[in-house]
Order: structure tokens, then C-alpha cells, then sequence
């Protein structure tokens, strides 16, 4: 029983690691966006 409840929460852990992870390569993909924005608008002005 208690073996169970242990590996239950590791699976638990590991959803929630792998939920952090997925948002923090969004966050990581909205950087690159505005930097690739911000990038194309500045080559744009200068020409």
C-alpha cells in the first residue's frame, strides 16, 4: 500500500515537472518571437 502511494506520487511529480517544463519552453518560444519581431522591424526601419 505504502509502496504504492510513493509511486503514485512520483508519477504526480513527474506531471507537474513535465507541465513546468512545456511552459517554460513557451515562455522560451514568446522570446524568440519578440526577438525575431523586434529584429525584422528594426532591419525594416533602417533600409
Amino acid at each position: 500500500m505504502g509502496n504504492y502511494s510513493t509511486g503514485y506520487l512520483a508519477r504526480d511529480e513527474r506531471r507537474e515537472r513535465r507541465k513546468r517544463f512545456q511552459r517554460k519552453l513557451s515562455y522560451v518560444g514568446l522570446a524568440i518571437l519578440a526577438a525575431a519581431t523586434i529584429f525584422v522591424v528594426t532591419i525594416a526601419l533602417r533600409h
